[in-house]
């Protein structure tokens, strides 16, 4: 029986929120954070997607995606949290250290099939903001001031625009 490497990919997110919504420029974290999940998977639990990807087989997938729904439900309010709310400049890097390890306790207690789909490794893959300023500086504060502006001037004026 052949074993094979499945790799998975997912959002913090599992609608895949912007960015923007957690208040974070988007042309700096044009990069979203995802989970890269790689498994071992023997046969038959993986198949060959048309584009020559390796991918579990649709029970596996479908209870694969159950997982992440999971996860999202257990740590989306803590990385929320952690992003909107930090307590402290390094809040998101101590919360995302949990959040990793939850995804996989949530990963192996509830998908891996011993001896034939088992966790490789977890990657984090994009941008994730690990420390927040907190807009101490006066010129983080005007910074801040001068984008409200400068969003309020645009979307006052977004009927006048004209491109021609």
């Amino acid at each position: 029986m052949e074993i094979r490497i499945v790799t998975e990919r997912f959002s913090i997110s599992e609608d895949n929120l912007s960015l923007a919504e957690y208040g974070l420029p988007v042309d700096v974290f044009d990069n979203p954070p995802v989970f890269q999940v790689r498994f071992v998977v023997r046969s038959p639990y993986y198949l060959i997607s048309e584009n020559g990807k390796f991918q579990f087989v649709r029970d596996y997938q479908e209870r694969f995606n159950k997982v992440k729904h999971q996860i999202y439900e257990n740590d989306y309010l803590t990385i929320d949290r952690s992003f909107n709310e930090p307590s402290d400049r390094f809040e998101s890097l101590r919360q995302l250290n949990l959040i990793v390890k939850n995804v996989k306790h949530t990963i192996q207690t509830k998908f891996v099939v011993k001896n034939k789909i088992e966790l490789a490794n977890i990657d984090l893959v994009g941008t994730w903001p690990v420390y927040d300023s907190l807009n101490q500086s006066s010129l983080e504060r005007e910074l801040h001031r001068q984008t409200v502006a400068d969003v309020k001037e645009f979307s006052d004026g977004d009927d006048k625009t004209d491109f021609d």
